[in-house]
């Protein structure tokens, strides 16, 4: 049950992102370099489940399992749509384009070994950002809609449009408390306290999906989907 709310979750975001020329670029115009992105939405990828059921997919599945599970390794993380609110990309071509993306939302996966989308949803990120060459091969992370690769993740000191508020004293505190139960699994207490901050409305969209999260791990699937989904709509 759990597999199948992320793997919906995954789903309402992915249904946002249309097939633009920003996704799949003609190979000879590709963008790299260091940009900064408003992280709107924020869905986790899990391969097994993002690629299951659909004939498309079959191709992974006919892999040897060394193979497939290095394959699907590629695809261990997290997707995220946001606006690019600065730019030192280049989009390289008969004439390179300094500035690339500027303005723009994106849709981009970070691999899991870079971040989460705890620790990003709602916050400014800046990345180096690297444009696969999506001709319709499996090459990460272009299953997904997308030919934007981000790594060396780092949380902006930077205040974006999107960016978490800052908390009262009252609300640190509680989130403190929060942090403590989560370290215990005391699942049940995290939930409680979070719920307390939500009918305060001091429920940042850090403190939305960790809620939605500790639903999950109580086993409350369709709480921790109706708490989950406006984060990606």
């Amino acid at each position: 049950m759990m597999t199948h709310s992320l793997a919906s979750a995954l789903a309402v975001l992915l249904a946002s992102f249309s097939l633009t020329s920003q996704a799949f670029a003609v190979c000879t115009t590709l963008v790299k370099g260091a940009v900064a992105i408003e992280v709107k939405q924020c869905g986790v990828v899990t391969p097994e489940a993002t690629f299951k059921g659909d004939a498309k997919y079959n191709f992974i599945r006919d892999l040897p399992p060394a193979n497939r599970s290095q394959f699907l390794s590629t695809y261990r993380g997290s997707l995220i749509s946001g606006t690019v609110t600065q730019s030192q990309a280049i989009r390289q071509g008969i004439s390179d384009e300094k500035g690339a993306l500027m303005n723009e939302k994106i849709s981009a996966f970070v691999p899991a070994s870079q971040s989460s989308c705890q620790a990003i949803l709602g916050k400014l990120i800046e990345v180096e950002l690297k444009q696969s060459c999506c001709d319709g091969g499996g090459t990460s992370p272009c299953l997904l809609n997308t030919g934007y690769y981000l790594t060396q993740v780092k949380v902006s000191d930077a205040k974006g449009g999107g960016a978490v508020a800052k908390r009262s004293p009252e609300a640190q505190a509680t989130y403190t408390k929060v942090k403590q139960a989560l370290a215990t699994k005391n699942f049940k207490l995290a939930a409680g306290l979070l719920e307390g901050l939500r009918g305060k409305g001091q429920l940042d969209v850090q403190g939305q999906f960790q809620l939605g999260v500790v639903y999950r791990d109580l086993d409350k699937c369709s709480q921790a989907v109706t708490i989950l989904e406006p984060l990606h709509q």
